[in-house]
């Protein structure tokens, strides 16, 4: 059985939601929680429905199914294995959400439209820049000037038209929200999905997020109307009067359906509504065992293990064509990154360089025993500048530099990754059709694996540059010529005679160095995180496991270095 469920019949009327013997099961601290069981639901097109449930009634995560944000391979989540969920498209297509493959299909990337209840804009964009991504990721872009005229006519209609080259955090909640309809809305998605799209807004602008949803559902171009829009709320008040259908939530029956044709059948579900969630009561949950327990995890670890290389064959196949849709936003994403991570760090690194030259320089001119000073000094003093170049630039100032890099960056990184995952940012990629490796981690490895050596450079200047303050204030006789001549010979060069013997083997360490630890940093970023203790921990993470890797990296190729030399030697 294929992902594609095939063509709808011409004769029926188009299906765009169904979704059949639904089975989910959440593990919670105190047992197994049934959110849904054998649950079914068939929605025709062109309708604003309504969601609605109380928290915790699984209305936010089958929209998150619907979306591929949650799928077999959440371990706290229990999908029954013949849980079926079909969305009919406009071309008549009938694409199985849950695949036979365990993976979500990448025909419903970008296809599916997204308000997220938080946000989730790009702290990094204006409010314009938000939506034109957003635009930019439709399967079929507007051209510039059509896309600006039908901004402007939108931003007009939501208020937001002072506000469009905003930065989003001077924002106000209601801003923010209108700010995500317009950038959900400029994907021009097949299927619409807003989670609480009224949540902290006042009656006014409720009314106009309403006809709004309204307006593109029903008055739209035929070409780019949504087969469905699906509004998850705890606000039916606000939305009924824009309701065609009503879908409550209910922990025995699964989902009861009820179409609203008529003033009278909508005053007759406030009722109904305000009752039913009244006296809604969720399931108890079922004791596991832990035997159990890490039976579902190790269940959950296995289906994403197998469905890594077709996840990875997907990202390989979209990468060209996004990364041509896109271009601009990669070489945005990739200066910001390459700031955040590179440049904003040197001047750590160069006042760590600063100290390592002068403590090493200092201590090791002033080892030369009392009974060998007078003529014998300058052949000791220029030996010791010698070894104290060699090992300033082969281990001292690159190990130095990768530890400052790996713990500054590293935090920095996995900090702002996280406050991405907690806000939904990287789900918004997700559901844009872009994802987060595509956009973010790419650049985020670069970026280290081109760091290193940068930063050992500026690490091994300022550290020589500190080196020769202090034997020009301690040694008097000794001249910049001295200095430079014995300092550079055992690197095989003058000053500015690039590259330094042994540079070969220093790029063997920092390269490799540079690229573990930025995929554990990237790691650390995304992982799933519940609360600000989670955040802290991938920041904790990500600089103890990278000062860890530079070391090892270090000590391995440092071995074969020296083996090497003595074999040649």
């Amino acid at each position: 059985m294929s992902e594609r469920a095939g063509p709808e019949s011409a004769s029926a009327p188009r299906t765009v939601l169904e979704v059949q013997r639904l089975t989910v099961e959440s593990l919670q601290g105190d047992g197994l929680h049934t959110i849904f069981h054998d649950a079914s639901l068939s929605l025709p097109a062109g309708e604003v429905v309504l969601l609605v449930g109380p928290s915790g009634s699984g209305k936010t995560l089958l929209t998150k199914l619907l979306a591929g944000l949650i799928d077999r391979g959440s371990p706290r989540l229990r999908i029954g294995p013949n849980s079926e969920i079909v969305l009919g498209l406009r071309s008549g297509e009938r694409v199985r959400v849950l695949g036979p493959n365990g993976r979500y299909p990448a025909r419903l990337r970008g296809a599916l439209g997204y308000m997220f209840q938080y946000h989730a804009l790009f702290d990094e964009l204006t409010v314009r820049d938000n939506i034109r991504f957003g635009a930019d990721m439709a399967s079929d872009p507007l051209p510039p000037d059509a896309f600006e005229r039908e901004l402007q006519q939108l931003a007009r209609e939501l208020k937001l038209e002072h506000v469009l080259d905003a930065p989003i955090d001077a924002l106000s909640g209601g801003q923010k929200q209108r700010t995500a309809l317009l950038r959900m809305l400029a994907l021009r998605p097949e299927i619409l999905i807003y989670d609480e799209p009224t949540s902290g807004l006042d009656p006014d602008a409720s009314a106009r997020v309403a006809a709004r949803i309204r307006q593109v559902q029903h008055h739209g171009p035929a070409e780019v109307r949504p087969g469905m829009s699906l509004v998850v709320t705890h606000d039916y008040p606000s939305l009924l009067g824009v309701a065609d259908r009503v879908v409550l939530i209910d922990p025995r029956r699964g989902f009861e359906v009820h179409p609203v044709r008529s003033d009278a059948e909508r005053e007759a579900l406030r009722s109904l509504l305000a009752e039913a969630l009244h006296r809604w009561q969720a399931p108890p949950p079922r004791p596991i065992p832990p035997r159990d327990r890490t039976l579902l995890r190790d269940r959950a670890a296995w289906h994403r293990l197998r469905t890594a290389p077709g996840r990875l064959f997907d990202l390989l196949r979209a990468t060209p064509r996004l990364l041509a849709r896109s271009a601009r936003w990669h070489r945005r994403f990739a200066a910001s990154i390459f700031g955040l991570l590179v440049l904003g760090a040197l001047p750590f690194t160069a006042l760590a360089g600063l100290a390592i030259g002068l403590v090493v320089s200092y201590f090791s001119l002033n080892s030369v025993p009392q009974q060998l000073q007078g003529q014998l000094e300058p052949i000791f003093i220029e030996e010791i500048l010698r070894g104290l170049g060699l090992a300033l630039y082969q281990i001292l100032a690159p190990l130095l530099a990768a530890i400052c890099l790996t713990a500054r960056s590293g935090a920095a990184i996995a900090g702002h990754l996280s406050h991405m995952e907690r806000s939904s940012q990287l789900d918004a990629l997700r559901v844009l059709g872009m994802p987060p490796w595509v956009l973010l981690g790419d650049k985020v490895v670069l970026s280290f694996m081109v760091g290193m050596p940068l930063h050992a450079a500026v690490c091994f200047a300022t550290a020589s540059l500190a080196a020769l303050l202090v034997v020009l204030a301690t040694r008097p006789l000794v001249t910049w010529y001295t200095f430079s001549h014995s300092y550079m010979a055992g690197l095989g060069a003058h000053v500015l005679d690039l590259p330094y013997t042994g540079s070969g083997w220093l790029l063997a360490k920092l390269v490799p160095a540079g690229l573990l630890c930025g995929l554990l940093a990237w790691r650390q970023g995304v992982r799933p995180k519940r609360d600000a203790t989670d955040v802290n921990r991938a920041i904790t993470g990500a600089i103890m496991q990278g000062i860890l890797c530079v070391i090892a990296v270090f000590f391995v190729v440092l071995l074969f270095e020296v083996q090497r030399r003595r074999a040649g030697g």
